[in-house]
């Protein structure tokens, strides 16, 4: 069986798109933290039901640390404390957004894409540089790895070759990997393949839901505080 074939994606690009830009707006707008507290609990809930606990975990080493180092930075500089807590808090919104976005299988946005009659040059584009990307990143710690363990008593040339190595390697790999992708048809233009990203992608009720509960989590955010102040 092609594996390109199988693609599950926990919402609908679309709709993952869509709610990634509704929470920044939110997310601009807002400016009461105690708005924000309360808005990111309710999303981060909604996300958990809908199984992304894992990529919110990952999603959250790399903009909580963030935003905690940016609040610490900004409460030095300035001497404000109040603003830092703001600061975290709009990482955190942040951080939500973007997960809906890291759920979807790059396949299913590109299918997307090519639903809304989007150049078929830029889905590909898009394709090639979300495949790459984890594989990039698994380069950025290979280079930082073979300069942490070169010997002390190596030179520069000792150096340039440990970094080299790995990098010519992973340019190796990336087009290994770029090669099978069209000997998969992933972006063959015959719709019937089964791997084919010319693929209609269906929208489900429980995407519409998900739109749905997003905007009741902001309607909770921005009404519930007056209750509690009244």
């Amino acid at each position: 069986m092609n594996r390109g074939a199988v693609v599950r994606a926990v919402l609908h690009p679309g709709v993952a798109m869509a709610s990634a830009i509704a929470a920044f707006v939110f997310f601009l707008i807002c400016g009461d933290p105690w708005r924000l507290g309360v808005f990111v609990g309710l999303l981060c809930l909604v996300e958990c039901g809908y199984g992304m606990t894992v990529p919110l975990l990952r999603t959250m080493m790399v903009f909580v640390p963030a935003g905690v180092v940016m609040a610490l930075s900004t409460a030095w500089i300035t001497g404000d404390m109040a603003s830092a807590g703001m600061i975290v808090v709009r990482f955190a919104t942040l951080w939500l957004s973007a997960t809906p976005l890291v759920c979807v299988p790059e396949l299913a946005f590109v299918r997307m894409l090519n639903q809304m009659r989007a150049p078929r040059t830029v889905a590909l584009i898009i394709l090639i540089a979300l495949r790459s990307m984890h594989l990039l990143a698994a380069q950025m710690h290979m280079v930082y790895t073979a300069w942490r363990t070169v010997p002390r008593g190596g030179g520069r040339g000792v150096k340039l070759v440990r970094i080299a190595v790995p990098l010519m390697n992973r340019v190796m790999v990336i087009s290994t990997c770029m090669a099978v992708s069209v000997e998969m048809r992933c972006f063959s233009l015959d719709s019937r393949v089964p791997a084919s990203v010319y693929h209609p992608v269906a929208l489900h009720r429980r995407d519409v839901a998900f739109l749905v509960l997003l905007a009741l989590a902001m309607v909770v955010a921005v009404t519930l505080p007056w209750v509690r102040h009244g």
